[in-house]
């Protein structure tokens, strides 16, 4: 099978979320220019924390998804990961699988939605997701995984015409 990618899906609201966030980080940087050139030292924190925010978090944003015969990346602006599709045991597309969650880590609304996360629909469950109502539910042996692909019915479709042998229910 050659490599399939999937762009991420990207949501109004993420959009939005992620200028709202620039623009309040712009502005405290803005303030921070403005005390240093007061001479108030304390400039130099407001400019460097939303810089900070910014460089360290823009690594993880979630470029897209690519499935090989062997396993599927998250693709990010930074180090991506890997997870071997042998041990999948399930795929399945549901739009609400986020609805309810509560981030135990990670980072909501700021380029992507990725971290751990707890709901009841799946419990503990790492999301690399950048529009909810695009949702693929990945279940593996030792955990899930919910990803948002532009296509996610292709994306299922391909995981789900894999060999017998993939283990996939």
């Amino acid at each position: 099978m050659d490599e399939v990618y999937f762009r991420a899906a990207k949501s109004n609201g993420l959009l939005l979320s992620t200028l709202v966030a620039l623009a309040i980080l712009l502005i405290f940087a803005v303030f921070g220019v403005v005390l240093l050139t007061g001479g108030n030292m304390t400039g130099i924190v407001l400019i460097l924390i939303p810089l900070c925010i910014i460089f360290f978090t823009i690594p993880f944003s979630i470029k897209g998804y690519r499935i090989s015969e062997n396993d599927i990346r998250i693709i990010r602006v930074g180090k991506g990961k890997v997870f071997p599709i042998k041990g999948l045991k399930s795929v399945e597309i549901d739009p609400n699988a986020m609805n309810g969650s509560l981030r135990l880590f990670g980072v909501s609304g700021f380029f992507s939605n990725i971290g751990l996360f707890i709901n009841r629909r799946l419990g503990k469950y790492h999301a690399y997701t950048t529009d909810q109502k695009m949702s693929v539910v990945l279940r593996f042996k030792n955990k899930i995984i919910v990803v948002t692909p532009c296509n996610p019915q292709k994306f299922y479709d391909l995981l789900k015409s894999r060999p017998p042998d993939a283990e996939l229910s």
